[in-house]
């Protein structure tokens, strides 16, 4: 999750919220308190509202809660300015541009912190790490309108932000942190993406640097925020929370006008959605008249007005996390106040207890580390080269994840013993004995997929044998209730001659054996390994033993002389 790191008295001064009741009132905006001293607070906020990255987008939010403000925030956005941006000849490969100026504000230096640290936050998210769509902030009385975007040649130059030497756009690419780390993006390209004033100066190369002829500095009055990217909502929505933070930050906002290449001067105007105020008050168990859920959405700084048995909202454009009606019902819960919603207590007296599955998993569980086992605790998704030779006959009819992202995480595991052998390949260097096992699901081929729990153990070391696993696995099925019986067998993952079925209330119940010599050789695990697989799931059916009441001995009374009264020994 993303934090900010915020100053406690600039948030009091720019909220009006008292000290004392500052670290008490962030949560109910949905901020989680990371840790605090007598001077900042670390927020975490969610990824969904990026206008939380700066204390003038929380002080806003607080505003609203406390009732010092209400609705939405006001855009001070004056149209058809003096401000333009052609981009006819915008390059085939990052074709959307957008741009709004900003003037009569001054950050400070936590402000230009702030408003950098929510561009990379907006660039990580919403920007898809840049590909989607990058933030460019320039000083505006550095450059001459108009300006345009294009696709140039690679050996046009700028001063990349924080060096003063001229450089060629591709050996800014070569050389730069930010080339090095997003030059992917252009990779091919035979023009790539540049910004440049009416003077023919590059301010922008994008999705890379800026110029450092441009940059922003604490003292800086007027701010040129520019967004380009191939995906013209994500572009918007980034400069949509850009616009929001200036105008919180005191700025005047002027439009720039753009045009060419499809592409279109920024709006910014509000979304009507409606909710009804049977589902506000169904959904969050309140009675509450249409009126008050519109005063409560307010405060969440949403315009918001009762119209008959529903209510109109005027969502902000920065609020592209509102998506339905349940997002709205949120909102009203939050300017309601969670303090408002009291606990209560079911009707029904039930109390809730553990399932006999989960019983005896944590059983089993603790038999294992009795034994002198460390639980492991792999994915359900494994690789072919974890499965290979060891379980390739299940693993070909298994479902496979269709496009997977990582080659290790591509197939449901049927058996938990490759995984187990995996573990011990990535453990070579450490000491012997080596005993692991793990309580977890297995999958089969069904409609729909077949899930199995499942316990696996291995144990590594010079003396490991098929005789040791047996008397773990004795162990488990006898806390079940069950008695051990072996039935010679064939198992891939085992040893020719050294593996069998585990039988137990007379069926195969699971699988143990001395893994190969080839297997071993191929993961480098130098040591003899023997393992076993059981099947839980049929032996739940019966209880295991229960443990012994522990017996309780009194002292019996002495009998004294005849006729004298009976003492205590």
């Amino acid at each position: 999750m993303p934090v900010v790191e915020a100053e406690i008295s600039s948030l009091v001064r720019l909220s009006g919220v008292r000290r004392d009741a500052l670290l008490e009132t962030l949560p109910h905006l949905g901020l989680d308190i990371e840790s605090s001293d007598s001077r900042g607070v670390r927020v975490e906020y969610s990824p969904n509202r990026p206008d939380y990255a700066t204390e003038y987008g929380i002080a806003q939010g607080l505003r609203g809660l406390v009732g010092a403000e209400a609705g939405s925030p006001r855009l001070p956005l004056q149209r058809r300015g003096a401000y333009s941006l052609r981009a006819d000849r915008a390059p085939r490969e990052r074709p959307v541009i957008t741009a709004i100026a900003a003037r009569g504000g001054v950050l400070g230096e936590r402000g230009v912190r702030q408003l950098v640290s929510m561009q990379e936050d907006l660039h990580a998210g919403i920007g898809r790490r840049r590909r989607a769509a990058s933030i460019g902030l320039h000083n505006i009385d550095a450059m001459r309108f108009p300006l345009e975007y294009a696709g140039v040649s690679p050996e046009e130059t700028m001063a990349p932000l924080g060096s003063k030497r001229v450089a060629a756009l591709s050996e800014v690419l070569e050389a730069t942190e930010q080339g090095a780390e997003y030059g992917h993006l252009l990779e091919g390209a035979e023009r790539v993406p540049a910004l440049a004033d009416a003077q023919g100066k590059i301010v922008s190369f994008p999705p890379i640097i800026n110029s450092s002829r441009t940059a922003i500095t604490p003292a800086t009055r007027g701010i040129l925020a520019e967004v380009t990217g191939t995906s013209r909502r994500h572009v918007e929505d980034a400069l949509s929370v850009v616009a929001a933070t200036l105008a919180a930050a005191g700025f005047g906002l002027h439009e720039v006008g753009v045009s060419g290449g499809g592409n279109a001067t920024p709006r910014l105007e509000p979304r009507r959605m409606q909710v009804r105020a049977e589902l506000v008050c169904e959904t969050l168990g309140v009675s509450l008249s249409p009126k008050e859920i519109a005063d409560c959405i307010r405060k969440s700084r949403i315009d918001a007005t009762a119209s008959g048995k529903k209510i109109a909202c005027s969502v902000p454009r920065h609020r592209f996390d509102i998506i339905g009606e349940m997002d709205l019902v949120e909102e009203a819960l939050l300017g309601l106040g969670l303090g408002a919603m009291g606990p209560e207590l079911p009707e029904q007296g039930m109390a809730g207890s553990a399932s006999p599955e989960s019983s005896g998993v944590s059983r089993v569980s603790a038999c294992m580390v009795g034994l002198g086992h460390t639980e492991v605790v792999n994915t359900s998704l494994v690789g072919e080269q974890v499965l290979h030779g060891l379980a390739d006959g299940e693993a070909a009819s298994m479902p496979a994840v269709a496009s997977p992202k990582s080659r290790a995480h591509t197939t449901l595991r049927p058996s938990l013993v490759p995984g187990l052998l995996d573990v011990l390949s990535r453990n070579v260097h450490e000491p012997y004995p080596q005993r692991l096992f793990e309580v977890g699901t297995a999958f089969a081929r069904a409609e729909p997929v077949a899930e199995r729990t499942v316990l696996a153990a291995a144990s590594a070391h010079s003396a490991a044998s098929f005789t040791e696993a047996k008397s773990a696995a004795a162990a488990v099925l006898r806390l079940l209730g069950h008695e051990i019986a072996t039935r010679a067998a064939p198992h891939a993952a085992y040893a020719e001659g050294h593996s069998a079925d585990i039988v137990a209330g007379g069926r195969a119940v699971g699988t143990i054996g001395d893994v190969g010599a080839g297997a071993l050789a191929r993961l480098r695990i130098r040591e003899p390994v023997a393992a076993f697989e059981i099947d839980l799931g049929p032996l739940w059916a019966r209880p295991g033993p229960q443990p012994r009441k522990k017996r309780v001995y009194r002292k019996r009374a002495r009998a004294g002389p005849r006729g004298a009264p009976a003492t205590k020994g």
